[in-house]
């Protein structure tokens, strides 16, 4: 690889999640697209932007959960 990574794109596209939280589609590269879940109590304590960023970041890492999809939850930020 040894590139550098690319952030994720949020398309705008959202909904209720579910589990709880709400669901984004970000695309990953041209044409290439994940789920992003993001926590509502993630986005109280942090902020959307902020919780966007770090699922980008946890993209990047390869931290998926089995089904594909981005999880931000708030224990994602550290203390």
């Amino acid at each position: 690889m040894g590139g550098a990574a690319v952030p994720l794109r949020f398309t705008g596209t959202e909904t209720n999640h579910p589990d709880g939280g709400v669901a984004f589609r970000a695309e990953s590269g041209p044409g290439a697209f994940v789920v992003v879940r993001i926590s509502d109590e993630a986005i109280q304590d942090f902020g959307l932007s902020r919780a966007m960023t770090v699922a980008s970041d946890k993209f990047d890492r390869g931290e998926l959960e089995p089904n594909g999809i981005v999880s931000v939850r708030t224990s994602d930020f550290g203390a």
